[in-house]
C-alpha cells in the first residue's frame, strides 16, 4: 500500500513539474498578453519580414545540407549490429549533435575565412546531420534495403534507386529537413556566435531590451506560426508513414575498418578540425588552469544546476509516459516547446515567476527554465523505453499482479536504464551550453557558464572562451557513450 501511494505520488509530482515549466508559464504569458491592450502590439509592429524571410532561407540551405551530409551516414546507421565496432560507430554519428554548436562555429572561424551566412549554415549542417541520418538509416534498414533487392532483379540499381527506393523513402527524408529547418530557424546560438542577426537574436534582443516578456511574445508571433506550421506538418507525415518489417541481412557481418571509416572520417572532418582548430593557437594547459581558477564556482555551479535539471526532467518523463494518451500529448507539446525560439521559454518563465521572489530569485527557477527547453528529450527517451520494451515481460509482470505503474517502473525503466542515464546527462550538456532562455531567467548569485563564454567571446578573451568550449565538449562525452550502449542494447 505504501509503495502505491510512493508511485501514486511520483506520477503527482511529475504532472505537476510539467505543468509548472510546459504549461503554466505559457498561459501566464498569453493572459499578460491579453491584458497588455495595444502598448504590446504597437511595440511589436516593428517586426521585420526582410529579416524573418533572410532567417527563413538561411534555415532551410542548412536543412538541406544536413539532409545530404546525413545519406553516408544513414547508410552506416543501417548496417550497425550489436558488436562492439557498432557501437564504437553509433557513438561516432551521435557525438556531433551533443556538442555545443558555438564550438563549432567558433572553430570554423578560426580554420577558414568564409562569409558569415555560409559558415553559419555549414555549422548547423556539421552539428545536426546525425539527426536525419539515424532517422533514414532506421527506415532504410526497415524496408528500403527490402524494396532496393527486390526492385534491382528486374532493373539497374540507378533506377532501382530513383523509382522504387526515393518513393518508399521520401517520407522521412521531408520529415528530417522539417524537423531541422524548424530547430533552425528559432536557433539563437550559432548565427549569434557566426556574427549574423536573424530573427532568433532579434527577438532575444528586444525581449532584454523591453524589460516586458510581452512584447517579446508579440514579437515573436510569425516566427511561432512558421515553426508550428512546420511541425504540424512533420505530425501529419509521421502520422502516416508507411509501415514495413524489419530486414537484419548484412547487419551484422562486414569488415571492422569498412563499419569505421566513413563516421571516423565525417566525424574528423566536422568535428576534429574546428574543435582542435581553437586549442591550436594557445596554451591549452595554462589557460585552462586560469579558467578554473577564475570561474570555477560558476562550471561547478552551471553543471550541479544542470544535472539537477536533467535528472527532474527524465523523472517527469518517467511519470508522464506511464499512460498511453499523457505519453504521446506531452510528447508533442514538448516537441512544439523545442522548436520554439529559447527567447520566448524565457520570457514564458520571467512571466510566471517574477512575482514570486523564492522561486525567482533562486537556482529552482533555472531548473524550470532548462525542463522547458529540453524536456521534450527526456519524454523522447522514455516513450522509446516503452515503444521498445518487449510485451511478452510486461504481460507476465501483470500476469504476476504488477499493475501499471509497478511495470513501468520496475520493466519498462529498469531495462532500459542506460538510456535514461545517458538522458540525464544529454540534457546536463545542452543545459550548460544554453544561451537564449538563461539570457533571460538570471539568478544573482549564479552566474552561467554559457553566458561568461558569450562575454568572453564578445570581449575576444580567447584563452578563457577556449577553455569554457573544451569543458563543455568533454561534459558531452560521458552521454554519448551511454547513448551508444542504450543503441547497442535496443539493436
Amino acid at each position: 500500500m505504501i509503495l502505491r501511494l510512493g508511485q501514486w505520488g511520483l506520477l503527482i509530482a511529475g504532472v505537476a513539474i510539467f505543468a509548472a515549466s510546459a504549461v503554466y508559464p505559457f498561459g501566464v504569458l498569453g493572459f499578460r498578453c491579453f491584458s497588455a491592450g495595444s502598448s504590446c502590439p504597437a511595440v511589436a509592429d516593428g517586426i521585420s519580414w526582410r529579416l524573418l524571410t533572410e532567417s527563413i532561407i538561411l534555415a532551410a540551405q542548412g536543412a538541406v545540407l544536413a539532409v545530404v551530409l546525413a545519406i553516408p551516414g544513414a547508410h552506416v546507421f543501417s548496417r550497425l549490429g550489436h558488436r562492439f565496432r557498432d557501437t564504437v560507430a553509433s557513438v561516432l554519428i551521435l557525438a556531433p549533435v551533443l556538442f555545443p554548436p558555438m564550438v563549432y562555429a567558433f572553430g570554423w572561424q578560426r580554420l577558414v575565412v568564409i562569409p558569415d551566412s555560409l559558415r553559419c549554415v555549414l555549422v548547423w549542417a556539421s552539428w545536426a546531420w546525425p539527426v536525419p541520418a539515424m532517422l533514414i538509416g532506421a527506415v532504410w534498414m526497415r524496408q528500403g534495403r527490402r524494396i532496393y533487392e527486390e526492385a534491382i532483379m528486374e532493373t539497374s540499381s540507378t533506377r532501382a534507386i530513383l523509382f522504387a527506393v526515393l518513393p518508399a523513402i521520401w517520407r522521412p527524408l521531408v520529415i528530417s529537413g522539417l524537423v531541422l529547418f524548424a530547430f533552425f530557424l528559432g536557433d539563437y546560438s550559432v548565427p549569434h556566435a557566426c556574427g549574423l542577426i536573424v530573427y532568433a537574436t532579434d527577438l532575444l534582443s528586444r525581449a532584454e531590451s523591453s524589460g516586458n516578456p510581452a512584447v517579446a511574445a508579440y514579437a515573436s508571433i510569425p516566427i511561432c506560426v512558421v515553426i508550428a506550421l512546420t511541425m504540424g506538418l512533420v505530425f501529419y507525415l509521421w502520422r502516416y508513414k508507411e509501415q514495413g518489417t524489419p530486414h537484419q541481412d548484412d547487419c551484422l557481418g562486414g569488415n571492422v575498418s569498412r563499419r569505421l571509416i566513413l563516421p571516423m572520417l565525417m566525424v574528423a572532418g566536422g568535428v576534429v578540425l574546428p574543435v582542435v582548430s581553437l586549442g591550436r593557437k594557445i596554451p591549452l594547459v595554462e589557460s585552462m588552469k586560469s579558467t578554473i581558477e577564475l570561474y570555477g564556482s560558476s562550471v561547478a555551479w552551471s553543471l550541479t544546476v544542470s544535472l539537477l535539471a536533467g535528472l527532474i526532467t527524465v523523472l517527469m518523463a518517467a511519470c508522464l509516459t506511464t499512460f498511453r494518451r499523457l505519453r504521446t500529448c506531452s510528447l508533442v507539446w514538448s516537441l512544439m516547446l523545442a522548436a520554439f525560439p529559447g527567447a520566448l521559454v524565457g520570457a514564458a518563465i520571467v512571466s510566471a515567476y517574477y512575482p514570486y521572489s523564492f522561486i525567482y530569485d533562486h537556482w529552482p527557477v533555472m531548473v524550470l527554465a532548462y525542463i522547458g527547453r529540453y524536456g521534450w528529450i527526456g519524454v523522447l527517451v522514455c516513450y522509446l523505453a516503452h515503444v521498445t520494451c518487449p510485451d511478452e515481460l510486461v504481460q507476465a509482470a501483470k500476469s504476476d499482479g504488477a499493475g501499471r505503474l509497478s511495470c513501468t517502473w520496475r520493466v519498462v525503466l529498469a531495462l532500459n536504464w542506460p538510456l535514461l542515464a545517458g538522458g540525464v546527462l544529454v540534457i546536463a550538456a545542452l543545459n550548460l551550453s544554453e544561451v537564449a532562455a538563461t539570457s533571460l531567467v538570471r539568478v544573482p548569485s549564479i552566474n552561467p557558464v554559457s553566458l561568461v563564454l558569450i562575454e568572453k567571446f564578445h570581449r575576444f578573451e580567447d584563452g578563457i572562451m577556449i577553455s569554457l568550449c573544451m569543458l563543455l565538449v568533454a561534459a558531452t562525452i560521458p552521454g554519448a557513450i551511454l547513448a551508444g550502449v542504450a543503441g547497442r542494447r535496443f539493436r
